[in-house]
């Protein structure tokens, strides 16, 4: 066993109940930046990482090249964060059908991904809980429609749990991502 596994299994157990007491069930969601989160990768902290040893590097030796890479990466860094957060924000989701399955089958979701103004959206993964996830590009304006398995556990209506909605375009430093909980019966 792990040495932290105590602990992040701890940690996720408890984020999932603050999720769980923070979202309600919508027939349609429209993200904006209320609904969605942004945090650095393992690859951003990496960065960052970087950016503070070039920092050290150049303050130790006085040398002004590597201030201004490490300025210039750092910008880098902050501009991410806006193209990351911009490839979410202002998305709705709303569902459309689901089929009817056996307990334990995996039901298929249908979803519709609408957006007012054409705008490329790449790399978007959908899952729901630990579900399959689906990868989704969306480029032109009005509406995109995907289909998403939910995991099934019990019969009767489908209580298909949190979608989850993430991405790490364009550069991989920043993960956004938002909990929706969409309402399947009309």
């Amino acid at each position: 066993m792990q040495p932290f596994s105590r602990v992040r299994n701890a940690f996720r157990r408890r984020y999932g109940e603050w999720v769980n007491r923070r979202t309600r069930a919508e027939r349609e969601c429209r993200l904006n930046h209320r609904r969605l989160y942004i945090f650095p990768t393992r690859s951003g902290f990496g960065f960052l990482l970087l950016v503070a040893s070039l920092w050290l590097l150049a303050t130790k030796f006085e040398n002004n090249l590597v201030f201004i890479l490490c300025f210039l990466l750092l910008a880098l860094f902050v501009v991410s964060i806006h193209f990351t957060h911009a490839t979410l924000s202002g998305l709705s989701i709303r569902p459309v059908r689901a089929e009817s399955v056996f307990k334990g089958d995996s039901a298929a979701v249908e979803l519709c991904l609408s957006q007012a103004r054409p705008r490329r959206r790449e790399q978007l993964l959908l899952r729901y809980g630990e579900g399959d996830p689906v990868w989704v590009s969306i480029a032109k304006s009005g509406d995109t429609f995907v289909t998403v398995l939910a995991p099934t556990k019990r019969r009767g209506h489908l209580d298909a749990g949190l979608l989850t909605i993430e991405s790490v375009y364009p550069v991989g430093l920043m993960r956004v991502w938002t909990h929706i909980r969409l309402s399947l019966i009309h």
